[in-house]
């Protein structure tokens, strides 16, 4: 602390003695902060060779951060340009240890002087785009320690730009301790390549996800969300801390334009889609034009297509726009949540956590604090995860053990003893009165047993597997009750497929309720293919009567409903009434053909 006190007075006693005081001046202290980002630069526009002296007169230059495209300054994006930069060491520096600067990018080619010295650069600057050759980014340049003694030092940057659209100085360029910057890139760049490994993996992961529950397509979008999040992370550590050619620099910013954009709009469309949020549609379509805005235009700024003046308003409502998906994704999570669906709150508190990731990088400029925030809300997200897969999974067995138990039922109703002596008297009847007709009910009988047997456990059969079925029991009962039943078939092309037992249930129906005062009964199945799924019609000439007798929660149609849920959750319809001259049951769903 005494030691600061001296240096702050000899500083003083110094400024007011040797000099006069000069507010550019900026004091350098290594020890207590060993990488120290240089802004704050005077410039001048054009070339002379008198401007790397330190002696040099530049109080006339303009004032100029140092950052950013030249054209945003209302100036010419091609050109040469000096920048300077007054430095002052008030005491010795580590015997041990050497200076260097950091260079992130200068577009497209520069030299550093330090103190009228040449001692870097980055490429070949020139006076036009033959002579200029292009350099490279993410560059450490030592000081040499005979250049780094006590006192006031001149750093000069001659920058030239002819390959690229705008000249630019990609703040900050840096200067400590050539092993603390070195320490500090290589901590950078580690976590820039672990993270981007972690949201690659999680991509995958929710991938995995989605290839083993079809149905769950959302997951889809994230895993879009996060192999963005990979790729834009990635190509922004190339263009930061490994050594690219600068001419291609724009067009590396520009490509990373896509992961970015697909980051502002995968997030919160995932959550609306995930919990099924009311004006999901909507909403989409405003995020994606809002993202399509704020990505777009700025880029055409640069390429000056519209005005360069724009180009801070749309920066900014980038930044907005950002705090906007991450807003619409938490009002989701929080809809979600008071609506009781499972996963939301984690869901709900993983966004928070990075939205406060999300604050420290644009606020605090915590490098990768974004990424920080995203890999908490990937926990809490993991665990919403693996509370949904837990409660589907456990309704799809409780779904199964109801199926098995309906379909049991049914299996039990077709083949208990009342209608097996009843088709035994029958048969022994029509034994003694005309044994052709006995045979053709065994052999009915035969294949309608044979089929139901072989259609139980499955999940999905052919249609016409379904129709032979429907068939064979029509000849049964016609050859029962000495009645006339006949079905006929339009629209079926071979490749549609469906839960078993589903039409025969609703033709056991018709004729248990429908025909009682009718010795002749048609059943017309109908077959409409829809765009993504199938529409099938069954209509029988029956009475009305089975308006009144019909059950609504009777087995065969808690049967038809819960397979249908099993095989298309959610994407069916049912209904069934009364027509114009008899009883229609129509069933839509999608995913219908192999």
């Amino acid at each position: 602390m005494k030691k600061n006190i001296i240096i702050w007075v000899v500083i003083g006693i110094y400024s007011l003695i040797a000099q006069p005081i000069d507010e550019s001046v900026e004091y350098f202290f290594p020890d207590e902060v060993p990488v120290s980002n240089l802004l704050g630069w005077k410039v001048a526009y054009g070339d002379s060779c008198y401007w790397s002296n330190p002696e040099y007169n530049d109080s006339l230059w303009e004032e100029n951060p140092g950052i950013g495209l030249w054209v945003i300054e209302g100036k010419s994006g091609k050109g040469v340009r000096w920048y300077r930069k007054t430095l002052f060491f008030p005491e010795p520096l580590d015997s041990l240890a050497s200076l260097a600067l950091y260079q992130i990018a200068v577009v497209s080619a520069n030299e550093i002087y330090w103190d009228g010295k040449l001692i870097a650069r980055s490429g070949q600057p020139g006076l036009d785009k033959k002579s200029e050759r292009t350099g490279l980014s993410g560059q450490v340049f030592p000081v040499p320690r005979s250049l780094t003694t006590p006192g006031k030092h001149v750093i000069a940057l001659r920058v030239s730009n002819f390959h690229s659209i705008s000249g630019v100085i990609q703040a900050p360029l840096q200067l400590g301790y050539f092993a603390k910057i070195n320490e500090s890139l290589f901590r950078v760049q580690g976590l820039s390549i672990f993270f981007a490994g972690i949201f690659f993996l999680t991509a995958l992961f929710h991938f995995a996800i989605l290839l083993g529950h079809g149905n769950k397509w959302p997951y889809a979008l994230f895993s879009a969300f996060c192999l963005s999040c990979a790729v834009h992370i990635f190509i922004r550590g190339l263009l930061r801390y490994f050594q690219i050619d600068l001419a291609h620099y724009y067009t590396l910013a520009a490509v990373n334009d896509i992961p970015w954009f697909l980051m502002l709009v995968l997030l919160p469309v995932f959550f609306l889609f995930e919990f099924s949020s009311p004006y999901k549609k909507r909403l989409t379509t405003i995020i994606i034009i809002s993202g399509l805005v704020v990505v777009i235009f700025p880029r055409l700024a640069t390429f000056g297509i519209v005005p360069i003046s724009w180009l801070n308003t749309f920066e900014s409502a980038n930044r907005i726009n950002v705090y906007f998906t991450i807003a619409v994704s938490i009002a989701v999570a929080v809809w979600a949540s008071y609506h009781r669906k499972i996963g939301s709150l984690s869901a709900c508190i993983g966004l928070l956590a990075f939205l406060v990731g999300v604050f420290f990088s644009s606020r605090a400029n915590v490098e990768n604090g974004w990424a920080i925030g995203f890999a908490v809300m990937n926990i809490f997200l993991t665990l919403s995860l693996s509370n949904q897969m837990a409660y589907r999974n456990r309704t799809h067995h409780e779904a199964e053990l109801r199926n098995a138990r309906l379909e049991l039922e049914l299996l039990k109703k077709h083949i208990q003893p009342h209608f097996l002596l009843n088709s035994l008297n029958s048969i022994i009847a029509w034994l003694e009165e005309d044994p052709p007709v006995a045979a053709k009910l065994v052999n009915s009988l035969a294949d309608e047993l044979r089929m139901l047997l072989a259609f139980s456990g499955k999940k999905l059969i052919p249609l016409s597997n379904e129709i032979g079925l429907c068939k064979a029991h029509l000849n049964v009962m016609s050859l029962r009750q000495d009645k006339n039943f006949s079905m006929t078939v339009e629209g079926i092309n071979g490749s549609e497929m469906l839960p078993p037992l589903i039409i025969h249930t609703l033709v056991e129906n018709g004729l248990t309720h429908g025909y009682s005062q009718k010795d002749i009964g048609i059943f017309k199945l109908t077959c409409t293919h829809l765009k993504k799924g199938l529409k099938l019609a069954l209509f029988n000439d029956s009475t009305c009567e089975q308006k009144q007798n019909l059950p609504e929660d009777g087995t065969g149609l808690k049967y038809v409903k819960m397979r249908l849920e099993e095989a298309f959750s959610s994407s069916w319809k049912f209904s069934h009434g009364p027509v114009d001259g008899g009883w229609e049951a129509v069933i839509e769903y999608k995913g219908a053909t192999t």
